[in-house]
Order: C-alpha cells, then sequence, then structure tokens
C-alpha cells in the first residue's frame, strides 16, 4: 500500500512540476512579448515603429514626421482590426471562405499603399536599405514559425 501511495505522490508530484509556470519578459519568451505588444496604443506602438526605422534607416527629423503620422494612420487600423477579430472570435463565429479573401485583399491592398507612402518619403538608398531589412524580418517570422520562404 506504501508503494502504491508513493508512486502516485512521485508520478503527481512530476506532474505538477512539468508544468510550464509562467515565464517572464527578460526569459526571452516570445507569447509574453507579444502580448505586450498587442496592448500598446496606436500612438505607443507607431512611435516604437518610427524609432526603429530612424535607428535603421538614418532618417530626418521631416522625415519622422511623416512617417509618424502615417506608422499612427496604419497602427490605429491595426488596433480596429485586431478588436473586431477578438470579438469575432469571443462570439465563437468564424469567418467564411469569402470574407476571408476580401480580408486579404484589402490586407494587401493597404500594404501596397503603405508601400507607396513610404517609398514617396524615403531616399532611393533608404528605401533600398528598408526594403532588405522587411524582408530579412519575414524570412525570420517564417523561421520562426516553422515555414521555409518556399512553402509560403
Amino acid at each position: 500500500m506504501k508503494t502504491i501511495f508513493l508512486m502516485a505522490f512521485a508520478i503527481i508530484a512530476f506532474q505538477v512540476s512539468a508544468q510550464q509556470g509562467p515565464r517572464n519578459f527578460q526569459n526571452g519568451n516570445r507569447g509574453d512579448r507579444m502580448g505586450m505588444l498587442q496592448d500598446l496604443t496606436p500612438e505607443q506602438a507607431s512611435e516604437l515603429r518610427t524609432k526603429r526605422m530612424t535607428l535603421n534607416l538614418d532618417l530626418t527629423e521631416a522625415q519622422q514626421k511623416e512617417l509618424q503620422a502615417i506608422n499612427l494612420e496604419e497602427a490605429k487600423y491595426r488596433k480596429a482590426k485586431m478588436t473586431a477579430r477578438q470579438s469575432m472570435r469571443q462570439q465563437g463565429q468564424c469567418p467564411s471562405s469569402d470574407v476571408m479573401a476580401a480580408r486579404m485583399n484589402e490586407r494587401l491592398d493597404r500594404q501596397i499603399e503603405y508601400k507607396k507612402k513610404v517609398k514617396r518619403i524615403l531616399t532611393d538608398e533608404q528605401y533600398e536599405k528598408w526594403e532588405t531589412i522587411r524582408g530579412q524580418n519575414q524570412k525570420q517570422m517564417l523561421a520562426q514559425r516553422g515555414k521555409s520562404p518556399r512553402n509560403r
């Protein structure tokens, strides 16, 4: 009887210790970081994006102001879409294939428009560097998701 009790206790203790506990931001848990980024206001998100672009592309003050306005507009749009998706998910609604296709087309149209606006603001050298960085980020994101760029 004691053996069975000890074995059951050992199994339960192992199961409890095997559960993944909360990780903090410093330990590199990507999920926590992504959750924190989703909680940013559109103003904070656009400011961070503009500062990142400034560091990478050496932007002038005028370029920073123009990109800040564009990034703020995009961040507000993204935040609105995210809350709409979350509310649909909470209601248990699943979009149809037509709705999904329309969303994808809308997203691609907005990306094209954003790219045109950025190209108008940046110099040719800055734009080339921005494109290179975007490509690298996209490859890195796909690698983290376990997909290769060829399988997209």
